[in-house]
């Protein structure tokens, strides 16, 4: 990740890039899915305002209580004291940013704030945490998904996806995620100016 501070074995990053895109599809699938327990599963829908431009938000909570928005283009996962993550669909660069009011109305890419690879050890250790917390919350919807729907709902998405080929199984994604996760949290505690600290 030229620039950044942070840096990610290339399996993972390869991982994490299918993952992104994968879960990017399946979640429009289920925005589209007439009767899908969207509210029930944690998420609300906010429509965008002009139907020939943009994409549509899902919103909901991180595990630790921080916010998630989610378009078709990305994820924001935030909290209060440790800024903003971005992601974009196409790739697994996770950028930090100051701070995203959950309440903004951003229907298109252009909208958000600005965001930045992570290039201090502050930075890169909020964009560890958030990145963790954001892979850990869509574990847990895809667990849901998997729970409440079956795997041949998740099945029947996946077999609309024109990249189907290549993507996880069902009951592989939310093991990737949580995979993630984990190599977030590792490379968090590895982090020697801030392994000890109270900061966050």
């Amino acid at each position: 990740m030229p620039g950044s501070a942070l840096r990610f074995p290339y399996d993972l990053l390869k991982q994490g890039r299918r993952a992104t895109d994968q879960q990017l599809w399946c979640l429009g699938f289920d925005v589209r899915t007439e009767g899908f327990p969207l509210s029930q599963l944690g998420w609300e829908y906010h429509a965008r305002p002009d139907k020939r431009r943009g994409c549509a938000r899902l919103s909901g909570s991180l595990p630790s209580e921080g916010h998630l928005s989610i378009w078709g283009f990305g994820f924001v996962a935030s909290d209060a004291t440790r800024g903003a993550l971005w992601m974009d669909r196409k790739s697994f660069r996770p950028e930090w940013g100051a701070g995203f009011a959950p309440n903004l109305k951003v229907f298109q890419k252009q909208e958000l704030p600005k965001f930045n690879a992570p290039r201090t050890p502050e930075q890169l250790d909020h964009v560890l945490y958030l990145l963790s917390e954001l892979a850990l919350r869509l574990a847990e919807h895809e667990e849901d998904v998997n729970a409440s729907l079956g795997l041949s709902y998740r099945e029947q998405c996946l077999s609309k996806w024109h990249f189907k080929r290549t993507s996880f199984s069902p009951e592989e994604l939310p093991q990737v995620w949580r995979s993630i996760a984990e190599e977030a949290q590792t490379h968090r505690s590895e982090l020697p100016s801030l392994s000890t600290g109270s900061t966050v």
